[in-house]
């Protein structure tokens, strides 16, 4: 029995270190959208992301829901927490509640007000972290945009704690915005890197 311990450990070991040689030195978040329902209402059900949660940041879409989620691709160091917050158009919505991921092993704030969410595991994959139901009211250009947690020491930012020793904080990477009705703004990573970022995990 504890040679087969020995042997799983070493196996899961080996495969967290071949997803890290496959991630970027530093992670990246990003805003997604998508249409269908994972569970948000009446209650947070929310297990699974739906088939199409990381397909689109730039959708168009009136007089109907859509769910906007929160997605992290963890840099070679993996990703254990993140901070960070999420800014809102001043009108023309009305967001609903946000489930955050059932893995997740504590979490204090809001999308709105900054989130600080650490994890039950280390992360080395493609790995949500909440969905909101977002009902839109016009048909006009919205934007959604990651932004710094307001309260983080000593200055805002948004980040991720690594799965190193003591879980040190570090740098992570704007991914994308999100984009409602209006002209698909540009990725907030080089063009060059995109494809092969995007490719990742899928």
């Amino acid at each position: 029995m504890k040679k087969a311990l020995l042997i799983c450990a070493a196996l899961l070991f080996i495969s967290s270190v071949a997803l890290a040689q496959q991630l970027p030195p530093l992670g990246y978040i990003g805003l997604y959208a998508d249409m269908e329902d994972p569970g948000t209402t009446p209650e947070c059900t929310v297990t699974e992301p739906t088939e199409g949660a990381r397909d689109n940041w730039c959708i168009s879409v009136a007089g109907e829901t859509f769910y906007m989620w929160v997605w992290a691709l963890p840099g070679e160091n993996g990703m254990k927490c993140a901070e960070f917050a999420v800014s809102y158009p001043a009108s023309g919505i009305f967001a609903g509640t946000a489930c955050l991921n059932p893995a997740q092993s504590v979490a204090q704030g809001s999308l709105a007000g900054g989130l600080s969410i650490c994890f039950s595991e280390c992360n080395y994959d493609w790995q949500w972290i909440a969905v909101q139901p977002i009902f839109v009211m016009v048909g006009t250009g919205l934007v959604f945009e990651i932004i710094e947690h307001p309260t983080t020491i000593p200055a805002p930012v948004y980040q991720f704690a690594n799965c190193l020793e003591n879980y040190p904080k570090e740098p992570c990477i704007l991914f994308t915005n999100l984009y409602v009705n209006g002209d698909c703004g540009p990725i907030a990573t080089e063009e060059s890197s995109w494809g092969a970022i995007k490719d990742l995990f899928k």
